[in-house]
Protein backbone atom coordinates (compact mmCIF):
# COMPACT_ATOMS: atom_id res chain seq x y z
CA UNK A 1 0.00 0.00 0.00
CA UNK A 2 2.85 2.33 0.46
CA UNK A 3 4.30 1.62 -2.68
CA UNK A 4 1.08 2.87 -4.39
CA UNK A 5 0.52 5.66 -2.33
CA UNK A 6 4.11 6.88 -3.17
CA UNK A 7 3.61 6.60 -6.94
CA UNK A 8 0.55 8.19 -6.70
CA UNK A 9 2.37 10.79 -5.23
CA UNK A 10 5.10 10.96 -7.37
CA UNK A 11 3.11 11.16 -10.66
CA UNK A 12 0.53 13.84 -9.11
CA UNK A 13 4.24 15.42 -8.59
CA UNK A 14 4.16 15.17 -12.08
CA UNK A 15 1.63 16.71 -13.12
CA UNK A 16 1.61 19.63 -10.94
CA UNK A 17 5.41 20.56 -12.02
CA UNK A 18 4.32 20.07 -16.00
CA UNK A 19 1.22 22.11 -15.76
CA UNK A 20 2.96 24.69 -13.47
CA UNK A 21 5.82 24.53 -16.52
CA UNK A 22 3.29 25.13 -19.25
CA UNK A 23 1.39 28.21 -17.64
CA UNK A 24 4.65 29.38 -17.25
CA UNK A 25 5.60 28.83 -20.81
CA UNK A 26 1.86 30.74 -21.39
CA UNK A 27 3.19 33.47 -19.44
CA UNK A 28 6.37 33.88 -21.39
CA UNK A 29 4.37 34.05 -24.67
CA UNK A 30 2.26 36.82 -23.06
CA UNK A 31 5.05 39.02 -22.34
CA UNK A 32 6.77 38.37 -25.65
CA UNK A 33 3.76 39.68 -27.58
CA UNK A 34 3.11 42.72 -25.26
CA UNK A 35 6.77 43.81 -25.31
CA UNK A 36 6.33 42.85 -29.54
CA UNK A 37 2.91 45.35 -29.31
CA UNK A 38 4.78 47.93 -27.17
CA UNK A 39 8.26 48.34 -29.68
CA UNK A 40 5.85 48.43 -32.97
CA UNK A 41 1.74 49.83 -32.04
CA UNK A 42 -0.41 49.04 -34.39
CA UNK A 43 -2.06 51.32 -36.37
CA UNK A 44 -5.61 52.49 -35.70
CA UNK A 45 -7.63 51.37 -32.29
CA UNK A 46 -6.12 48.61 -30.98
CA UNK A 47 -8.59 47.97 -28.06
CA UNK A 48 -11.52 49.15 -27.13
CA UNK A 49 -13.13 49.27 -23.88
CA UNK A 50 -17.09 50.40 -23.84
CA UNK A 51 -16.38 51.93 -19.55
CA UNK A 52 -13.57 52.93 -18.11
CA UNK A 53 -14.93 50.85 -14.70
CA UNK A 54 -17.05 48.45 -13.93
CA UNK A 55 -20.60 49.02 -12.70
CA UNK A 56 -20.83 48.48 -8.84
CA UNK A 57 -24.61 47.56 -7.43
CA UNK A 58 -24.30 47.75 -3.72
CA UNK A 59 -27.03 45.44 -1.89
CA UNK A 60 -27.76 48.42 0.21
CA UNK A 61 -28.54 50.63 -3.06
CA UNK A 62 -31.50 47.91 -3.98
CA UNK A 63 -34.67 48.50 -2.34
CA UNK A 64 -35.95 46.83 0.77
CA UNK A 65 -38.50 44.32 0.26
CA UNK A 66 -42.00 45.42 1.18
CA UNK A 67 -44.80 43.11 1.49
CA UNK A 68 -47.58 43.45 -0.73
CA UNK A 69 -50.65 44.78 0.53
CA UNK A 70 -52.67 43.19 2.99
CA UNK A 71 -57.06 43.47 2.48
CA UNK A 72 -59.06 44.89 5.11
CA UNK A 73 -61.34 42.14 7.18
CA UNK A 74 -63.77 43.43 8.98
CA UNK A 75 -65.30 41.94 12.05
CA UNK A 76 -68.78 40.66 10.18
CA UNK A 77 -70.81 37.97 11.60
CA UNK A 78 -72.59 35.99 7.94
CA UNK A 79 -76.01 35.19 8.88
CA UNK A 80 -77.19 31.66 7.07
CA UNK A 81 -79.36 32.05 4.57
CA UNK A 82 -82.62 30.31 3.71
CA UNK A 83 -82.58 30.93 -0.20
CA UNK A 84 -82.59 27.46 -2.16
CA UNK A 85 -79.69 27.51 -4.76
CA UNK A 86 -80.47 25.25 -7.48
CA UNK A 87 -77.37 22.70 -7.45
CA UNK A 88 -78.54 21.15 -10.69
CA UNK A 89 -76.37 23.10 -12.65
CA UNK A 90 -73.19 21.86 -10.99
CA UNK A 91 -73.72 18.30 -12.44
CA UNK A 92 -74.81 19.57 -16.15
CA UNK A 93 -70.92 21.17 -16.51
CA UNK A 94 -68.98 19.57 -19.08
CA UNK A 95 -65.32 19.27 -19.01
CA UNK A 96 -63.13 17.87 -21.70
CA UNK A 97 -59.54 16.80 -21.11
CA UNK A 98 -58.09 18.25 -24.19
CA UNK A 99 -54.59 16.49 -23.31
CA UNK A 100 -56.09 13.12 -22.88
CA UNK A 101 -58.13 13.58 -25.82
CA UNK A 102 -55.41 14.68 -27.85
CA UNK A 103 -54.08 11.58 -26.98
CA UNK A 104 -57.22 9.39 -27.62
CA UNK A 105 -57.25 10.63 -31.35
CA UNK A 106 -53.68 9.97 -32.33
CA UNK A 107 -53.82 6.76 -30.88
CA UNK A 108 -57.23 5.92 -32.85
CA UNK A 109 -55.98 7.63 -36.02
CA UNK A 110 -52.30 5.24 -35.76
CA UNK A 111 -54.43 2.00 -35.23
CA UNK A 112 -57.41 2.45 -37.64
CA UNK A 113 -55.16 4.76 -40.68
CA UNK A 114 -57.34 7.21 -42.11
CA UNK A 115 -60.72 6.27 -40.82
CA UNK A 116 -63.92 8.59 -41.06
CA UNK A 117 -64.14 11.18 -38.22
CA UNK A 118 -67.37 9.67 -37.38
CA UNK A 119 -65.92 6.41 -36.04
CA UNK A 120 -62.89 7.42 -34.77
CA UNK A 121 -65.34 10.16 -32.60
CA UNK A 122 -67.30 7.00 -31.09
CA UNK A 123 -64.74 5.02 -30.09
CA UNK A 124 -63.09 8.05 -27.91
CA UNK A 125 -66.62 8.93 -26.71
CA UNK A 126 -66.91 5.10 -25.32
CA UNK A 127 -64.04 6.32 -23.42
CA UNK A 128 -66.28 8.19 -20.69
CA UNK A 129 -63.43 9.32 -18.41
CA UNK A 130 -62.36 12.17 -20.88
CA UNK A 131 -66.04 13.76 -20.18
CA UNK A 132 -67.07 14.97 -16.34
Amino acid sequence: MALLSQQLRRFLDEQVWLENRRIMQVLHEIEAHALAVRQAPPSGSFMELDDTGPDIELPMERPLFSPPLKGAITDQVLQEGNVPIPTDILFEQVIVDKNALAVRIRRALIARGRSPWQNCWRSIRQNTFLWH
